[in-house]
């Protein structure tokens, strides 16, 4: 995947993620969406995810917060993968 991609909101996986029933994408440039599909590709629900901090050419550093604690994760646009 491109960085331009990326911001331009397509669908993605994770290179090592083998579930098919679940993919990201990027709102607003802003933060990350985890959607639910059934294996028809019905969209089920979407849920925030992350919230991106920065993005590079090579890739991006998402983070967020659980019980008052921040985690960050940078993740490469090579290890994503494009979804259908």
């Amino acid at each position: 995947m491109t960085e331009q991609k990326f911001l331009n909101g397509t669908k993605f996986s994770l290179s090592k993620d083998t579930s098919t029933n679940v993919y990201y994408k990027v709102q607003h440039a802003d933060y990350l969406m985890k959607v639910y599909r059934t294996k028809e590709g019905i969209v089920l629900f979407e849920e925030h995810h992350a919230n991106i901090k920065s993005v590079t050419k090579e890739g991006f550093t998402g983070y967020s917060s659980l019980l008052n604690e921040s985690f960050e994760v940078k993740l490469l646009f090579e290890d994503l993968v494009g979804v259908e």
